[in-house]
């Protein structure tokens, strides 16, 4: 995985926590689950990192995404970047 990209996915990640005054996540956390976004914040976290990143997520991708952690998405988007 590149380390470039995982660090920025940690950033953008921890700054929507900041927003929403979240301190610690786990890797392993739902993003969703947790309450850490919502349906909404969702819609706006898959725009920015597509814009971000340069990249495109197709709808299966968004299925995945939507009960993913923090882990599983930084391993979407470096199969993205690639």
């Amino acid at each position: 995985m590149n380390k470039s990209t995982n660090n920025k996915v940690e950033k953008f990640i921890n700054s929507l926590m900041e927003k929403k005054k979240i301190k610690n996540i786990s890797n392993k956390l739902n993003l969703l689950d947790s309450g850490i976004i919502d349906s909404l914040d969702f819609v706006k976290f898959i725009s920015q990192v597509e814009k971000k990143f340069k990249i495109k997520f197709s709808s299966q991708d968004i299925s995945k995404l939507s009960i993913a952690n923090l882990d599983i998405l930084k391993k979407l988007i470096n199969k993205k970047i690639k």
